[in-house]
């Protein structure tokens, strides 16, 4: 009984990590609160709380897991739990931006390959492409979605990382300027993950889509697939989505709906504190030619800076636009948004 036990919790564990891989998180808190419940030695336990690590930086709890990390006993591992030991710690660093030390924790992950599944091998390349996107080595990042491409089986779970591998490749291309491949690609992936019929897969590869339409001026068709994300998306996309939203509405001279995309974008970044993203908005909103239109859009933003002005972000938006109205001679409205932070 206590081998069949001992086999049930390392099949759950599997289970678990591809629930949670796919932001499935019903079926992966299910089987979480199961795996709690087991009879468990001191070493499942440890290994329990290793895959609790990637549950709860999945959930944005990046604090907690970074906690739990620290109290895994590296030297107890197998070459198996080594290998996911460092998925999960170079997932920490991608969070924390620390793209370097990740592509050398995936590269200590590259000795335990071969106690694990092909599945789990194109999950390595996956997360060595997107580490050297994030630092814009595209050839190392392309070439490293192409393999993850090509190992991910051909099972559903696999698919989804399959369409993920795509999108990879298709923004690799772009950023290649091989604008036709990263559309050819971006569509693949859509269509698998319609087929699929999975949401994150889908939010986020409408969301490239419409970047890559609005790098190419094609204005409605980024649109199209931009407006779909907002049914399909949770907040951190959704701030980036409404980002691409307002610029393409701008770029359509409708200011009203920019407004609406803005505003929605807005309220997301104060309320996820996102202040890269505060910024950004600030920058985008600056590209208005008529400072009527500026003046409609921002303005009834202006709230949004009562009380705020300690945070940087904050601070730099404020004299963006202190500054843009000043040269713009509208002399009142800068006065305006100094009164609103003091």
């Amino acid at each position: 009984m206590q081998i069949i036990l001992k086999d049930s919790f390392h099949n759950l564990l599997v289970k678990w990590y591809e629930h949670v891989k796919l932001h499935d998180t019903a079926e992966a808190l299910t089987l979480r609160n199961m795996l709690e419940e087991l009879p468990k030695s001191e070493s499942e336990w440890m290994l329990f709380r290793l895959f609790e690590v990637k549950h709860l930086l999945q959930n944005h709890y990046i604090a907690q897991a970074k906690r739990i990390m620290k109290s895994i006993c590296v030297s107890e591992l197998d070459d198996k739990y080594l290998f996911y030991y460092c998925l999960f710690q170079s997932d920490i660093f991608l969070l924390d931006g620390e793209h370097k030390k990740a592509i050398c924790t995936l590269e200590k992950a590259e000795n335990y390959v071969a106690a694990v599944e092909e599945d789990d091998t194109a999950e390595l390349h996956y997360k060595l492409g997107t580490n050297f996107h994030y630092l814009g080595i595209t050839p190392l990042a392309k070439l490293h979605f192409e393999q993850a491409f090509r190992l991910f089986s051909k099972d559903n779970t696999s698919l989804v990382r399959k369409s993920h591998a795509l999108m990879g490749m298709g923004l690799t291309s772009l950023n290649a300027g091989e604008e036709k491949d990263a559309e050819k690609y971006l569509l693949l992936a859509t269509k698998i993950a319609e087929k699929l019929k999975h949401k994150q897969s889908l939010a986020s590869v409408y969301h490239n889509l419409g970047a890559l339409f609005l790098h190419q001026n094609r204005t409605a068709d980024a649109l199209f697939y931009l407006e779909k994300v907002n049914e399909l998306a949770d907040s951190s996309l959704l701030i980036a989505n409404d980002y691409l939203r307002t610029e393409a509405y701008m770029k359509q001279g409708n200011h009203q709906k920019a407004y609406q995309s803005f505003e929605h974008g807005f309220q997301l970044c104060k309320q996820e504190n996102s202040k890269d993203y505060l910024w950004r908005f600030a920058m985008l909103v600056k590209k208005f030619d008529d400072p009527e239109g500026f003046r409609v859009l921002v303005e009834p933003s202006m709230s949004q800076l009562q009380g705020a002005r300690h945070e940087h972000a904050t601070e730099r938006f404020r004299h963006l636009l202190t500054a843009y109205f000043t040269e713009n001679e509208q002399f009142d409205q800068a006065v305006k948004i100094q009164l609103a932070t003091c």
